[in-house]
């Protein structure tokens, strides 16, 4: 085979991968986009340009400090103040991982951290606990309404996993 065979064969399979590529919809380019039972369900799908609107539509005691949404990880941080109910605390922390793995279809892993009140105004801000939750590990969430404030403390403990730093246990009394 000469060279302008050659050069012949590969344009003409080039224009057959070009056309090729120009019948798959649009849908199949789409990193976000992920198959619930063979057709897309739009409204379990997060995407970054309805992350900040779903996330306000939580009730969240703590003011949200950052949240991201990046290759199928939603990372939520949350800013404590300096007397807080810890209840409330574990709560919002259920309800983002809840949120990241009932209530949308790709949500791999959620995480979560709660920061606290910097000493000083130039002071970064102390970690206070994080949590971090997987679809992979199988986490099953029971009826709608929020469980118990024990039996919430007792779900990050067991299902996910939960780290509490010095800091935090101080603030609990322990």
């Amino acid at each position: 085979m000469n060279g302008l065979t050659r050069y012949a064969l590969a344009a003409v399979m080039s224009m057959g991968i070009a056309v090729g590529l120009s019948q798959l919809s649009k849908s199949e380019f789409r990193p976000e986009s992920v198959a619930v039972s063979g057709k897309e369900d739009d409204s379990r799908l997060l995407t970054a340009s309805t992350l900040v609107d779903r996330m306000a539509e939580l009730p969240f005691y703590l003011p949200l400090r950052h949240v991201a949404w990046e290759n199928g990880m939603l990372s939520v941080d949350f800013k404590a103040p300096a007397a807080v109910d810890v209840a409330a605390v574990y709560s919002d922390v259920y309800r983002s991982i809840r949120f990241g793995l009932a209530k949308t279809a790709n949500v791999e892993e959620v995480r979560v951290r709660v920061y606290g009140k910097a000493a000083g105004s130039s002071e970064a801000l102390p970690l206070l606990m994080s949590a971090d939750a997987r679809r992979e590990d199988g986490i099953r969430f029971g009826r709608e309404e929020l469980p118990e404030a024990d039996q919430v403390k007792r779900f990050l403990e067991t299902r996910c996993r939960l780290t509490e730093t010095e800091r935090w246990r101080g603030m609990l009394g322990h």
